[in-house]
């Protein structure tokens, strides 16, 4: 009789033991998502906020703001969290979520990201940079969550290309400021497909001063979103009122994620001869030479 009621009762602990390991739907478990920098292929800029393997370590701290954004398994927009760098542990995000399949979507930016949810789906959810200076990282990644929670490290890859503009001599002192426009940008990123939204075109500019420092060297540049249409570029030159002296544009510009592209040009005479256009892949220089046309 006290070996089946021993039996009996190792039965029913083994069967409350292994029912409590069931996942159970109701209850919120611990998950956190911690993020790196994808650095091995980023390449050294030369800009404000770059990202460069030679500070692998320190990468994380150089950008400005962390957007970690969780969907369920239809879709379905759940919570976002926003981390600017000064928040404690930037880059390690702690949740609580049921038993299920989710998909996490993180962004980031040296600058400021502007993202759109409305209303509220993976599908429409998009984002662009809001700071003409701004790097961007993305990843969109699937997890299931179970009753023993989950620890996952994400890698955050560049989306984003880089164009330069930079004189092949000393500017004249007449000219005070270069504008530098990409016309048809396409500034947003549809997080669901990861391609940008070409239904919103846009003419981006990035203006900077002309001064003794840099007058013999001058380069300016900017991220660009759009990799998926030829671009079109303007040049121009503007006095110290802001009137513009000379004005050219050229196209059939392509541009490749986490590549840069450089334009060397006259910036004192643009109606001179044409310009040279690098493409910059893995620092193997790729010369071409591309006219300006008279805008």
């Amino acid at each position: 009789m006290k070996n089946i009621l021993l039996l009996t009762s190792m039965v029913f602990f083994l069967f409350a033991c292994n029912k409590s390991n069931i996942d159970k739907p109701d209850i919120l478990y611990p998950v956190q998502v911690q993020v790196a920098l994808d650095v091995s292929p980023f390449k050294d800029m030369g800009s404000p906020g770059t990202i460069t393997s030679s500070t692998a370590d320190t990468a994380l701290n150089k950008l400005g703001v962390l957007y970690f954004s969780v969907f369920d398994e239809t879709g379905k927009f759940l919570h976002q969290v926003e981390q600017l760098r000064a928040s404690p542990n930037f880059g390690v995000f702690s949740d609580q979520l049921k038993v299920g399949k989710y998909t996490i979507v993180v962004t980031a930016s040296t600058g400021e990201i502007l993202i759109s949810n409305a209303p509220l789906t993976l599908s429409v959810t998009k984002f662009k940079a809001i700071s003409a200076s701004g790097d961007i990282f993305f990843i969109k990644s699937d997890i299931t969550v179970t009753s023993e929670g989950l620890i996952q490290k994400l890698f955050l890859k560049r989306p984003v290309s880089y164009l330069e503009l930079k004189s092949t001599s000393a500017i004249a002192s007449t000219v005070s400021k270069i504008s530098f426009s990409v016309i048809n940008e396409a500034p947003y990123f549809w997080c669901a497909t990861e391609v940008v939204d070409l239904n919103i075109i846009e003419k981006s500019t990035v203006i900077k001063d002309v001064t003794t420092a840099n007058r013999s060297n001058f380069s300016i540049g900017k991220y660009i979103m759009n990799d998926q249409q030829l671009l079109s570029i303007q040049i121009s030159t503007l006095d110290a009122a802001g009137g513009v002296i000379k004005s050219k544009t050229i196209g059939s510009i392509k541009m490749e994620r986490n590549k840069m592209r450089s334009i060397s040009a006259n910036l004192t005479d643009l109606m001179a001869v044409g310009i040279g256009l690098d493409l910059n892949d893995e620092w193997q220089v790729d010369t071409i030479s591309i006219p300006f046309q008279l805008y």
